[in-house]
Formats: C-alpha cells, structure tokens, sequence
C-alpha cells in the first residue's frame, strides 16, 4: 500500500518553487517534482527531500556560497599581505611621536574638570598687552 501524495504544487522550498508532479517517478515510488529556481533553472527534484530541507536551490545556492567564501578567502590574503605594512606604519608613528617627546593621550572623566594650562594667565597679558597697543 502506499502513502497518499501531498500536492506540493505553488509551495516554495528555499529558491524553488514547485510547478508540478513530475510525469516520471524514481525507486521506491517516490513523487519527483518539477522545480523552478530563483536563477532561472527547471529541475526534477525527489519530494521528500524538498520537505526535509535537504535541497534549496538547483544548485546555484552552493555556487554562490563557494564565490562569497573565495572572496572573503582573496580578503584575507590582502589583509595578511598588507599587515606588515600597516605593522611598519604603525612603527614609524609611534616612533615619530617618541622623538617629539608627545604625551600618551589622557583618558580623563567626562565630568572631571579639564586641566588649567599653566600659562594662561602669561597669554592672557600678553594678548591685552598687544590688543591694548593696537588702538
């Protein structure tokens, strides 16, 4: 005795949509359905395996799973080609920064008071001085 067929016709598996029972059938008396696929492709696809979720797409899923997974692949080699001269740039700043004698940034509390400059009161006298000459 065999199982009653499910009509699988307009239901949507991944990037297949199903058309139609296909006029052949495989071992076993399984239903075989013709399938469209987002890309553009017809196909035969056995029907369990549709409802499992085994099979998405005619076979362009996985092409473009590989082409994403090459580019990221050609990514990370430019990453690692470059990297040593990022390395070689980042040297030279933290270098360039040493001769200069600059100070590491200060990370301060965004509620702290900022840090008076010594010679503010000097400038301030200095640029009266000057704005007072001037008229």
């Amino acid at each position: 005795m065999g199982r009653r067929l499910v009509d699988l016709t307009g239901r949507r598996f991944g990037r297949l949509v199903v058309l139609r029972l296909a006029p052949t059938r495989v071992a076993k008396e399984r239903a075989e359905w013709v399938c469209k696929c987002a890309c553009g492709t017809i196909k035969q696809i056995i029907g369990e395996p549709l409802k499992r979720g085994s099979v998405k797409s005619c076979g362009c899923l996985r092409s473009d799973n590989m082409a994403a997974i090459r580019q990221r692949a050609i990514a990370r080699k430019r990453a690692e080609k470059r990297a040593p001269e990022l390395a070689r740039q980042r040297r030279a700043m933290l270098g360039m920064d040493e001769q200069r004698g600059a100070d590491p940034p200060v990370t301060r509390h965004a509620n702290a008071p900022a840090k008076r400059w010594d010679g503010a009161e000097a400038a301030t006298r200095t640029l009266s001085a000057l704005l007072l000459n001037s008229i």
